[in-house]
């Protein structure tokens, strides 16, 4: 059974879907592929791609922090929050200082309101933003509490800027480059983006899709455990890990947390816990099938 996590670099052009496409194809007939924090066409990237048992982690892929590098240009405004929509303003930009630009970096680190672009996949009344400004319709989006852990200033080519972000699950860096340019009273819009991590996984070590064949892909994934990388974990006994295969609890001594990675004697992942009101005491929440070496 093929089961891991693929460090995909996603190609600027490709949607997150046309990558879990290529690998699906590479992939055994039947094997589940899934993906975390989709990348829009118009970036490029580390897209996490689980594969097999792993996609049940793929929320905990998408809770790792992500690392972004972002260009964007001043003096615009676009239906989408980027260079893909359509126009809406231009403003002159030119007395825009990169000094006035770093002082306002901080008000957007720490736990900020963000409201996501019209053009997203935000639900509203069960359906996409994005189909609703498709269509031409008249709505409007709750701004939200996201974590922005920090923000560098790397490049200033007026009107042209980049930052570096690194943030948590939910923000959307298209916004954060509007929401600047608005503070700036001149708009902003994104015009290129890369993910250059999401937790363990780094543009550093991803593979580009167009490289990778039936015979390499097997040997290119990852172990579960990548995701996991930021949980306590513990080592069980075979005993135990029957046990927990069966769906009971079982007692572990170790320091309180809501949840615990179990792993047997060959570093495999057999489990996740979560704690239980009586004290040592665990209960499997995700169990994961036997590995094969």
């Amino acid at each position: 059974m093929w089961r891991g996590v693929l460090n995909l670099w996603k190609p600027r052009g490709w949607t997150s879907r046309d990558a879990v496409n290529h690998v699906q194809r590479l992939a055994p007939r039947r094997t589940k592929i899934g993906h975390a924090g989709t990348l829009d066409p118009l970036a490029e990237g580390v897209l996490v791609v689980c594969v097999g048992p792993a996609t049940r982690l793929i929320e905990y892929a998408q809770r790792g922090r992500k690392r972004y590098l972002a260009t964007f240009t001043l003096g615009l405004t676009s239906t989408t929050d980027d260079s893909d929509g359509e126009v809406l303003a231009r403003r002159p930009a030119e007395a825009v200082t990169r000094e006035q630009l770093e002082s306002l970096l901080p008000e957007f680190v720490g736990t900020i309101s963000q409201t996501p672009p019209k053009y997203s996949a935000v639900h509203v009344q069960g359906e996409r933003a994005y189909d609703l400004a498709r269509r031409g319709e008249d709505f409007d989006l709750a701004p939200r509490e996201v974590e922005v852990h920090a923000i560098r200033l790397v490049d200033w080519s007026p009107p042209h800027f980049q930052l570096d972000v690194e943030c948590g699950s939910g923000v959307y860096i298209r916004s954060l480059g509007r929401d600047l340019g608005e503070r700036l009273g001149v708009g902003a819009i994104m015009t290129a983006l890369v993910r250059t991590a999401v937790g363990a996984c780094t543009q550093e070590t991803a593979r580009n899709p167009e490289e990778l064949d039936r015979a390499t892909l097997g040997n290119e994934l990852l172990s579960p455990l990548t995701l996991l990388a930021d949980l306590p974990r513990a080592h069980i006994s075979e005993d135990d890990v029957v046990a927990v295969r069966q769906g009971k609890t079982i007692s572990i001594e170790h320091p309180p947390a809501e949840e615990l990675v179990l792993t047997n004697d060959q570093d495999h992942l057999v489990a996740i816990a979560i704690s239980t009101p009586e004290p040592g005491r665990w209960r499997p929440k995700l169990v994961f099938p036997p590995e094969v070496d």
